[in-house]
């Protein structure tokens, strides 16, 4: 059979479709040991419209382990519900916006859903092996669903409207944290990432954020950004000794605040 381009043998495991327009999955649907099935783009030189919207042929692969369809006309999940070996799901940037389909992907570890309409993440909360989830640019507000998820080690969450951290503060995807992007977000309150120990990057470009008092734990954090934020007060910053940039633009800090802390920090870069 015949597909992006190729023929293919009944018996392919791998299906990995790189610049190509697709528009229909119907050849795939022979492919009874398929495992692996990517759509990918990696000409920034030429524009490729997928307009794929049905996953109908994929119904009934249940040895699909990888599903990886960014940037295609997407919108029901509802084929690969029975999938069970499904470990890896790649549907950014589509038209997605239920995600109970996956409430049985009980083997999922990896999801992205970023720049789609979600809002909703309740049909997640039983997917205990959910290691990577990027709700990045989405409408998710609540992260609830999450809490009890003792595996999400990186989740994603810029330009989404999450206002508070607390229900996953003690996931290793906040608490063993190099970096946190929350450029975008709604969150006020810094207090979840407060025990984050470990985190080196912090990144709140834009957010609501007015008190850095909970920073001042962070001994390891080398680079803050709280351009556009509220902050006022950066005096919780000077215990900080192994911060090198920051980057206040936007902000109200007064400019003796700045003083005493390059004088506290001498190593601190100001972008």
């Amino acid at each position: 059979m015949r597909f992006c381009g190729r023929d293919l043998d009944e018996d392919a495991e791998l299906v990995d479709c790189v610049n190509e327009e697709i528009d229909d999955l119907e050849p795939l649907r022979a492919l009874r040991s398929l495992r692996v099935l990517r759509i990918e783009t990696t000409n920034p030189h030429e524009t490729f419209e997928h307009r794929l919207r049905d996953l109908e042929p994929l119904r009934g692969l249940v040895h699909l382990e990888v599903v990886e369809l960014p940037a295609t006309r997407i919108e029901d999940l509802g084929p690969l519900a029975d999938l069970p070996e499904l470990r890896r799901l790649d549907v950014a940037r589509t038209e997605v916006r239920d995600l109970g389909p996956l409430r049985a992907a009980r083997r999922l570890s990896s999801l992205r859903i970023s720049s789609t309409p979600v809002e909703d993440l309740s049909p997640l909360a039983g997917l205990v092996e959910l290691r990577e989830l990027d709700i990045s640019g989405t409408a998710v507000s609540d992260l609830s669903p999450l809490g009890g998820l003792p595996n999400l080690a990186d989740l994603r969450l810029r330009d989404a409207p999450v206002a508070d951290l607390a229900p996953v503060a003690g996931l290793p995807a906040l608490r063993d944290a190099h970096g946190l992007d929350l450029t975008g977000t709604r969150v006020v309150s810094l207090e979840p990432i407060a025990a984050a120990t470990d985190l080196r990057e912090l990144r709140l470009i834009g957010a609501p954020v007015e008190d850095l008092g909970p920073l001042s734990a962070l001994l390891e954090l080398e680079l803050l950004r709280i351009d556009g934020t509220r902050v006022r007060d950066i005096a919780p910053l000077q215990r900080l000794a192994h911060l090198r940039r920051l980057s206040l633009a936007r902000t109200a800090v007064p400019p003796a605040q700045v003083q005493d802390l390059q004088r506290a920090l001498p190593e601190l870069e100001l972008d």
